[in-house]
C-alpha cells in the first residue's frame, strides 16, 4: 500500500493555529496603555473648560482673561456671560467686578478701532458690545457711567454698534436696578436726550426704549415723558412705537393714537426693514403684542375709558390674529373693556 500523500492528510484544529505566544510589550502599549492616556487626555480637557467654566469663584479671573487679546479672552466672555445669565447669579449683584469691567470697557473706548492699529477692528468692536451686554445684566448701577461713555462715543461708524449696545444695556440695567438706588439722573437723561435726536434712527429708537424704562425712582420721570413725547412724531416707525409703549408704561393717553396704528395691520409700519414675508410677519406680531401690552398697563392704571379709540382694533385682533398669543392678549382685553362697560348698569 501507497502511503496517502499530505493533500489528502486530515487537518486537526491544532494544526490550523498558530502557536501561542505570550504578548509582548508593544501589544501591552497598544491595548491598554494608548487608550487610557487618550481618555486622560479628554478628562484633563474637560476638567480644564469645566474650571473655567465655574470661574466665577474668582471674578477677577474674568476680567484678567478679557485684557489680553487671545483666544482664552473669548472663553472667559462665553464663561461669563453664562453666569450672569443664571436669574439668582451672585455676579449680578457684584460691584467690584462690574467695576473691572467698566474699567476695561472705559480703557478700549480711548482708542478709535482702525486697522492701522495692527488689530482686527471687527475683534475690537465685538468685545465692546459684548461688555456693554455683560453690564447690563447686573442688578448694581456701577457699570452706568461706562455705558453711558460707550452710548456717546462715535468717532467713525464702526463704533455705531457699540452704541447701539450700551443703550440696550442701559434700559436693561435701568430696569434691573432696584428701586431707589440712585441713577445718576441728570447725566443719564442728557445722555439719552442726546442720543434720541442722533441722525442714526437705530441710535434714537433704543433711546426711546430707554426712556420709557426710566422709572419715578430716578427723578426725572416728567423729563423723560416730554422726551418721549416729542418722539412721538419722529419719521421712523419703530422710534415713534417705542415712545407711545413708553408712554403709556407711565400713563399718559397721549400714546393712544400711535397704539392705535401699531394694532391695526393695515396701518402698522416699519415692516420693510424686514428682509423677508417670514420676518415682516414676526415683526407685526411682535409690534402687536408690545402695543397690547402697553394698553394693559394703562387699562391698570384705570385708564380704560381713554382706551376707548382703542377698543376695535383690539376686538378685531381677539378674533383675527394669525397668533395665538396676541389673539389670547386681545381678548382679555377686550373682556375688560366689556366689564367696564358694564360696570355702571351693575350699580
Amino acid at each position: 500500500m501507497t502511503e496517502p500523500d499530505a493533500t489528502s492528510r486530515s487537518v486537526s484544529a491544532t494544526d490550523s493555529l498558530p502557536p501561542v505566544e505570550p504578548p509582548n510589550f508593544g501589544f501591552i502599549v497598544q491595548l491598554f496603555v494608548v487608550p487610557a492616556v487618550i481618555v486622560g487626555i479628554i478628562v484633563v480637557v474637560w476638567l480644564g473648560f469645566n474650571w473655567l467654566a465655574q470661574m466665577g469663584g474668582d471674578s477677577s479671573s474674568y476680567v484678567r482673561a478679557l485684557e489680553h487679546d487671545n483666544p482664552a479672552r473669548w472663553q472667559a466672555a462665553v464663561n461669563l456671560a453664562n453666569a450672569l445669565q443664571k436669574p439668582n447669579s451672585r455676579l449680578r449683584k457684584d460691584e467690584k467686578l462690574a467695576q473691572d469691567l467698566s474699567g476695561v470697557l472705559t480703557s478700549a473706548l480711548t482708542t478709535e478701532p482702525k486697522p492701522s492699529l495692527g488689530r482686527d477692528v471687527d475683534s475690537e468692536i465685538t468685545l465692546r458690545v459684548y461688555l456693554c451686554r455683560a453690564l447690563g445684566k447686573f442688578e448694581v448701577p456701577t457699570g452706568l457711567d461706562a455705558l453711558l461713555a460707550a452710548a456717546t462715543t462715535e468717532r467713525n461708524e464702526t463704533e455705531r454698534p457699540v452704541r447701539r449696545a450700551a443703550l440696550e444695556a442701559i434700559a436693561q440695567l435701568v430696569d434691573q436696578t432696584p428701586a431707589g438706588v440712585a441713577l445718576s439722573g441728570d447725566k443719564l437723561l442728557a445722555t439719552l436726550d442726546k442720543c434720541s435726536a442722533d441722525g442714526d434712527a437705530g441710535i434714537r429708537g433704543r433711546a426711546a426704549y430707554a426712556l420709557g424704562v426710566l422709572s419715578g425712582e430716578t427723578g426725572s420721570t416728567e423729563r423723560s415723558v416730554a422726551l418721549l413725547d416729542r418722539l412721538l412724531a419722529d419719521p421712523s416707525a419703530d422710534v415713534r412705537y417705542n415712545a407711545a409703549t413708553g408712554l403709556a408704561r407711565h400713563g399718559h393717553v397721549e400714546a393712544v393714537p400711535v397704539l392705535a396704528e401699531m394694532l391695526d395691520p393695515a396701518r402698522v409700519q416699519g415692516l420693510d426693514t424686514e428682509p423677508t414675508p417670514a420676518a415682516q410677519s414676526r415683526k407685526q406680531t411682535i409690534i402687536a403684542a408690545n402695543a397690547l401690552k402697553a394698553a394693559d398697563k394703562m387699562a391698570a392704571a384705570g385708564k380704560v375709558a381713554e382706551l376707548e379709540p382703542l377698543r376695535p382694533a383690539i376686538e378685531a385682533l381677539a378674533k383675527s390674529a394669525s397668533d395665538a398669543g396676541v389673539r389670547d392678549f386681545a381678548r382679555k382685553l377686550a373682556e375688560k373693556f366689556a366689564e367696564t362697560a358694564e360696570a355702571p348698569a351693575g350699580k
